[in-house]
């Protein structure tokens, strides 16, 4: 039998070979070096996420469901921008589902397709609260069309009546990675910075 050590192998295959071992999965990779933060356009606070193609808007904070309890749409905006750059950095954050918590509706990180929402130190992971009265399948609906490109030119609002019911469609799980890509860009000249979104890593 001959010594496996001493069998040649022509240094192209190696370089494949070392090739699919190193590099990450690209859907894997984009989602996790995915930069969210929080600006305004047009006077309003919006959460948005740096793509390859552009800056895109996400969400626009304009419902002020929790203001009286301090959490203004500024402060929403700067807190969940962070929370969707640190699951999508920690490769927690590759779905976007609903959940529930503290029998408030949320949407959660999850890390495959119509999976559980993902856990750090036996508590959900929460991306966004939303009101006792909202629907989180109608919030994901939205999603789902951006990501469809149904709807689009517009982020997702949470100021949008709750008066419809969800699509029974099967799809209860949004990729980030997909809407990512769907995502329209903004003219970054309108984009107004925080000043500590430009002195951290925000």
């Amino acid at each position: 039998m001959k010594n496996l050590s001493l069998i040649k192998i022509p240094p192209l295959l190696l370089v494949i070979f070392a090739s699919n071992i190193i590099s990450p999965n690209p859907s894997n990779a984009s989602t996790t070096k995915a930069k969210f933060f929080c600006a305004k356009l047009n006077q309003e606070w919006h959460t948005f996420v740096d793509t390859p193609r552009g800056k895109a808007a996400l969400i626009k904070w304009e419902s002020g469901a929790f203001q009286e309890s301090g959490w203004t749409d500024t402060k929403r905006c700067q807190e969940v921008s962070k929370r969707f750059r640190n699951f999508a950095a920690s490769g927690k954050l590759k779905e976007i589902v609903t959940g529930e918590v503290n029998n408030y509706p949320v949407l959660c990180p999850a890390q495959f397709r119509n999976g559980p929402c993902t856990k750090t130190g036996g508590k959900t992971d929460v991306l966004v609260t939303l009101k006792k009265d909202a629907n989180p399948k109608l919030i994901l609906r939205q999603l789902l069309d951006i990501n469809k490109g149904i709807r689009t030119g517009n982020p997702l609002s949470f100021k949008i009546p709750n008066i419809d019911s969800p699509r029974n469609d099967g799809e209860s799980s949004v990729n980030l990675d997909t809407l990512i890509r769907t995502l329209p860009v903004v003219d970054e000249s309108q984009i107004e910075y925080l000043n500590w979104c430009i002195t951290t890593d925000c």
